[in-house]
């Protein structure tokens, strides 16, 4: 087999584009390379580099399809019900499309699509991951519709269309009162049913089959997954008789307590990967002008509560740690998708606060630390910062190396590898999980890639806990970045 060498494109490689010379205090920020020159001028339309267009305009015109080759078509299942045979690894797969359907909120379809071209063209690698997506897909397609409205069980509310938690570590004591015991849940919220049916139903699914529509290259079988993933959003979100309200008013509730609850934020989290995985599905036939219109509305609406509500008012003021952050990206995204194109550069502000506010100047994540489970917070705010630096990268605003206070979002990423390794212990007793840090350090392998020692450092957690990614059973690998310690040369493909 070929040795490989180098590989460094990626779904989401808006991190490397957009990022700006300067803060808005004028003090340098160091800048990451890039393959198109972007900065933000005075009326917020980005510059961008028409060589490489990786930024759409703000209102991009979308085909009805996708412009495809004419190459052998493998045959499309018309049966949900069964598996597709997918091309084994090695043979030649069919010809993808060559033009984005859209930019995303946290990804970037130009590179995506060279990473889809690799993978037509014979990368091991890469076609092992589209054969995994279009797998994924078909699972996707059998699983059932599960709307918010089926509900039998709620907690302070009469109305199904509420999405509605409880908070998960309160628990009620003999005299009836509630109180909180960090770290050991009570498992109302599974019993009313709607968390699951947004972080295992449709924040699941859609996504998947949003990025089986990208991998395929059967037009018959790329309308398959689309058609499904439009219809469930139509019924989650938009239908009278089974759409969720778009707020979350009811979620994380004490039972008994009527009282704003901030930690509400972390319960929407999901519904940023579904707002990503519809622009990747605007070239669709099923993704018609009229859903596109409705589905925008309800996000701008999420968003509008997120601002302007008494409860989005306090998650503002008051949020800290993983809480405050997954508030922010999920805020930002709902916003951006929302139609909002000014709002990243206008937020830019409280998010330095949050940024200086929150980290220590060794990079720890102050709020995180005394934690009953420090380490799985630690690392579920800094998922949530780097979706934050994603969004904002696609609207030209470096998060990867601002430096407020001496405090950075790459500090903090380093921080956490030695504990992620084992070689330092935050507790005695909390148990390591990689998969909570292996996607933050692929991306920030790559966001940091000229910076050598903190590639190298990455690269000692990657090596050990990425297997899987490396040998192509993740198919995020088409959306993620990563470098070339994996061994790719797509030129000598």
């Amino acid at each position: 087999m070929k040795q490989f060498a180098l590989l460094l494109l990626c779904f989401d490689l808006t991190i490397a584009c957009t990022f700006e010379k300067k803060t808005e205090n004028n003090q340098s920020a160091t800048a990451l390379p890039s393959t198109a020159d972007i900065k933000l001028l005075p009326d917020s339309t980005p510059q961008v580099n028409t060589a490489t267009r990786l930024v759409a305009q703000e209102t991009p015109a979308l085909p009805e399809t996708l412009a495809l080759k004419q190459v052998p078509k493998r045959q499309a299942a018309q049966d949900t019900t069964k598996f597709k045979k997918i091309t084994p690894s090695g043979k030649k797969l069919p010809d993808v499309p060559v033009k984005p359907g859209a930019r995303g909120v946290m990804t970037n379809t130009a590179l995506l699509n060279k990473n889809l071209r690799a993978a037509s063209s014979g990368n091991l690698l890469l076609s092992k991951a589209v054969e995994k997506a279009i797998t994924n897909g078909y699972k996707a397609l059998q699983q059932p519709i599960q709307v918010i409205t089926t509900k039998t069980y709620m907690v302070d509310t009469d109305d199904k269309h509420n999405f509605n938690t409880v908070a998960p570590y309160w628990h009620q004591q003999p005299d009836g009162s509630w109180e909180k015991i960090d770290g050991k849940g009570n498992g109302l919220s599974k019993k009313i049913g709607d968390t699951e049916k947004l972080q295992k139903g449709i924040g699941k699914v859609v996504p998947d089959l949003a990025l089986a529509y990208v991998a395929s290259s059967d037009p018959v079988e790329k309308e398959k997954f689309a058609a499904r993933a439009i219809e469930y959003c139509q019924q989650f979100f938009l239908d009278p008789a089974t759409r969720m309200n778009p707020n979350l008013d009811y979620a994380q509730l004490i039972p008994g307590k009527k009282k704003i609850r901030i930690e509400t934020a972390v319960e929407g989290e999901k519904l940023v990967d579904i707002v990503d995985a519809l622009l990747l599905l605007q070239t669709s036939k099923h993704y018609t002008p009229e859903f596109d219109r409705q589905i925008r509305k309800w996000f701008a609406d999420m968003a509008d509560w997120m601002a302007n509500s008494p409860t989005g008012k306090q998650a503002d003021k008051r949020t800290v740690g993983n809480i405050g952050v997954i508030y922010e990206s999920m805020r930002a995204a709902f916003a951006i998708y929302g139609g909002d194109t000014s709002y990243a550069r206008q937020r830019l502000p409280r998010i330095k606060e949050r940024l200086s506010d929150e980290m220590n100047a060794d990079g720890g994540l102050e709020h995180e630390l005394d934690r009953a489970k420090p380490n799985m917070y630690s690392n579920k705010a800094l998922q949530a910062w780097v979706r934050l630096a994603r969004i904002l990268s696609i609207q030209g605003i470096n998060l990867w190396t601002l430096e407020e206070d001496g405090k950075s979002l790459e500090k903090a990423i380093l921080f956490m590898v030695p504990y992620m390794l084992g070689e330092k212990k935050m507790n005695n007793t909390e148990k390591i999980q990689p998969n909570y840090f292996r996607k933050v350090a692929r991306t920030a392998q790559y966001a940091y890639r000229d910076h050598p020692k903190t590639v190298q450092e990455l690269e000692r957690f990657l090596v050990k806990y990425d297997q899987g990614f490396r040998e192509g059973y993740d198919p995020s690998i088409l959306t993620e970045p990563y470098l070339p310690w994996q061994g790719l040369d797509v030129s000598s493909q």
